[in-house]
């Protein structure tokens, strides 16, 4: 089920989001990452805060990936901004993203998270994360060619 959220209020002091009741998104949204030691529940993410990762709009400036290392083990997170700033979040089992490389297919990679303007918490457990926007990827045509096969009923 996705949770269809109109606005979003951030509270940055305490490191996590509240509803209220507007009925469009504010524009632009930051591109922001609360971060939690805690587990991921349906709506939110449980237990203590940890520094969030924040960059300045628009994500385009931010197209080199930025490394993170954090404080402790987070085991949650939130990652959003607006679908136009396209960024991605890599999440790493160790410190400095696994190394120079920051491989995606090595063995300390776990997962990526994609900055949406929605609420969606992300689990895992992390000790950094690569931060990169403006991301663009490339349409593999064939999928697109099967499709219309499919929808055409060839």
């Amino acid at each position: 089920m996705r949770l269809n959220i109109q606005p979003l209020v951030l509270l940055l002091a305490f490191s996590h989001f509240t509803l209220s009741s507007p009925k469009s998104l504010p524009s632009p949204l930051p591109i922001i990452a609360p971060l939690h030691t805690g587990t991921a529940g349906s709506k939110s993410c449980h237990g203590p805060s940890l520094p969030p990762l924040s960059l300045s709009p628009p994500g385009i400036q931010h197209t080199k990936p930025v490394c993170y290392t954090l404080p402790a083990t987070a085991e949650c997170g939130i990652f959003v901004a607006n679908k136009d700033d396209r960024c991605e979040a890599r999440l790493y089992s160790v410190s400095n993203c696994g190394g120079p490389e920051q491989e995606e297919e090595g063995p300390w990679y776990q997962n990526t998270a994609v900055f949406m303007p929605e609420i969606r918490p992300v689990g895992g457990m992390w000790r950094s994360v690569s931060v990169r926007c403006g991301v663009v990827k490339d349409v593999d045509t064939g999928v697109i060619g099967a499709a219309e096969k499919l929808l055409n009923g060839a």
